[in-house]
């Protein structure tokens, strides 16, 4: 099973056949739903190495008895709008997966080239929302709800949202609200984090 051999993928259960030998690294990165995984046991199985690593991959060790890991979607580890302010553009999509994941709904990133303009896709109940993510150091210009509406346009969605841990300048604001883009700012955002930190 190669490096990153399931990454972004829909996966949600996989039970590791004992003829396997090797599982690689990030292997479970980056999957979007919950995901449990069961291993062989130890003394019927070839696998001679497991490069899952829990800071990367998206499970935690679950029971050493039944060899089962299992994804931990719900917990953000208590993640600061600090901790975000820090973060990359690919950082901060992933981190946008994870947040709608954790309020219920289906999400996934989109290619990190050519996207046109959307980043995350997310559903619930039906909604498709598109998310354009702006993980910035200013404030965020119309560039951005520009995009995002045109990413709906492109990718058949019925909502979309502009996210940013930063906030909107007053062109953007009026912008979106022609437009229909629903706009999250830091303030929004820090509110989600609580939520989900609580």
């Amino acid at each position: 099973m190669g490096k990153a051999a399931f990454m972004r993928s829909g996966l949600a259960f996989i039970d590791i056949p004992n003829s396997v030998v090797e599982i690689g690294n990030e292997a479970f990165s980056c999957i979007p739903y919950s995901l449990s995984i069961k291993l062989p046991r130890w003394f019927e199985s070839q696998l001679e190495r497991i490069g899952i690593n829990i800071n990367c991959d998206d499970i935690k060790f679950k029971s050493s008895v039944s060899n089962e890991y299992s994804c931990n979607k719900t917990s953000f580890n208590n993640i600061t709008i600090d901790d975000v302010d820090l973060m990359s553009g690919v950082e901060f999509e992933e981190f946008l997966v994870r947040l709608f994941t954790s309020m219920g709904f289906g999400s996934f990133s989109t290619k990190t080239t050519g996207d046109q303009g959307i980043d995350v896709i997310a559903d619930k109940n039906g909604v498709k929302y598109g998310i354009q993510a702006k993980c910035y150091s200013g404030t965020v210009g119309n560039s951005a709800v520009q995009e995002a509406f045109s990413g709906k346009v492109f990718y058949n969605l019925d909502k979309v949202i502009v996210v940013t841990n930063n906030t909107f300048t007053k062109s953007a604001v009026e912008l979106a609200t022609k437009t229909n883009v629903i706009l999250w700012d830091r303030t929004i955002l820090i509110d989600k984090l609580h939520y989900l930190n609580t």
